[in-house]
């Protein structure tokens, strides 16, 4: 059973008080004579922190990830992961709040890197996504339960009000009153991407990555979204993880899977989440977390659709209509990465000079330098990504001549 505590023990806890964190590890174990005479702590990231504990009574120190979560996940990882205890661990503490969820998880074994995963645990984990969708498949009744869960396509729940509010044409920016009432709950994604699209087009795109071509296609889907998303809208819905890329998988040398950070959990089709997994796969990151990409793929990106698509059919039977899933992975694939990137780019560069000439010369100067150079600049998060982006907007073009 999940500890429930106070805004106090919360306070403690995040103090490192030793009796707060004794009172959590009694619980989760069930002995009462167990006590924390020491706590160690690691920064991860700015909303993440390792804990290490020495208990007296346990032989060796206890590892456990204490984190900022969503309201969203905290709700999900209260009523829902219990379903699946082999794929998502099983939180030491859950404090739910509206504004300040907090979670305490295990340190889940952390053995295989991406770069070292060989061809059976990536099936593996293609057999565990199938799983995790087949288990909800078309039950809508089951899912429109979950009240706080978000549609990840933006369609209504039944008898709901319309998600879209009228927004002025400053607003809107370059995306059209038909483009946000067509893609609805998507709407803020929507206009964050329109400001990357915005700022390619000033830039006359990227060179070697983003041409014409790419700016003419991805203007036509941010103006009219529909053929991308009739294809997916259309798919049975399920629960799905919104983001289970490479990093938020742990994989331990007991042959043992973890799905984390479920903070995008949502109700939406499954081949969304495929297609994260495959766009993720690609890219890597090194000891100092600067971009590579892989060089050999342990399994072809077809080899890891069919394996996907085999297990839900042995789940599902005939339900799982994989033909058709099969012809949605472009529309998805589209949406990922207008939805993945734009908004990034917009996030990177915005601050250049707001006078177009002046934006303009310091853009040529930037693709003038090479990775390592980027490296050493206010534009290191994207050294090492153009030659992964050049490929990613290449499939973008196949994947939209496709659904058009």
């Amino acid at each position: 059973m999940q500890l429930s505590i106070s805004k106090h023990l919360l306070d403690q806890l995040r103090q490192h008080d030793l009796d707060a964190w004794t009172q959590v590890v009694r619980h989760n174990s069930q002995l009462e004579h167990l006590h924390v005479q020491e706590i160690k702590t690691e920064r991860i990231t700015p909303q993440q922190v390792r804990y290490e504990l020495d208990v007296w009574g346990v032989s060796d120190p206890l590892t456990l990830i204490g984190r900022n979560a969503t309201s969203r996940e905290s709700y999900f990882y209260k009523g829902i992961a219990p379903q699946f205890p082999n794929l998502v661990p099983t939180p030491w503490l859950n404090h739910y709040d509206a504004r300040d969820s907090w979670l305490v998880l295990p340190d889940a074994p952390h053995d295989r890197l991406p770069e070292q995963w060989q061809a059976d645990e990536v099936n593996d984990m293609l057999n565990d996504l199938a799983r995790l969708h087949a288990s909800h498949w078309g039950q809508k009744e089951k899912l429109f339960s979950y009240r706080k869960l978000p549609l990840l396509l933006g369609t209504n729940r039944k008898n709901q009000k319309s998600l879209h509010k009228p927004l002025s044409d400053e607003e809107r920016g370059i995306v059209s009153e038909h483009a946000l009432k067509s893609v609805q709950g998507l709407s803020d994604e929507w206009l964050a991407a329109a400001k990357g699209m915005r700022l390619l087009i000033d830039m006359d795109g990227w060179p070697e990555v983003i041409d014409e071509r790419h700016l003419r296609v991805m203007a036509d889907l941010l103006d009219d979204p529909v053929p991308m998303l009739f294809p997916l809208r259309e798919l049975p819905l399920t629960l799905i993880h919104g983001y289970p890329g490479i990093y938020n998988w742990r994989v331990s040398i007991l042959d043992a899977r973890t799905l984390l950070d479920w903070q995008s959990v949502a109700i939406g089709p499954g081949v969304w989440d495929l297609v994260t997994f495959l766009e993720t796969f690609g890219l890597l990151q090194d000891n100092q977390m600067a971009w590579q990409v892989r060089d050999e793929w342990p399994l072809e990106e077809e080899t890891m659709i069919d394996s996907y698509l085999l297990r839900l059919s042995a789940e599902l039977g005939t339900s799982a209509e994989t033909r058709t899933l099969r012809q949605a992975i472009p529309a998805a694939r589209c949406l990922y990465i207008l939805l993945t990137w734009l908004p990034r780019f917009y996030k990177w560069f915005h601050r250049l000079p707001a006078d177009l000439e002046t934006r303009r010369q310091i853009w040529q100067a930037i693709n003038e330098y090479d990775e390592h150079e980027l490296a050493g600049t206010i534009y290191a998060p994207i050294s090492g990504l153009r030659p992964y982006l050049r490929d990613t907007f290449d499939r973008f073009l196949k994947a939209y001549y496709q659904i058009t």
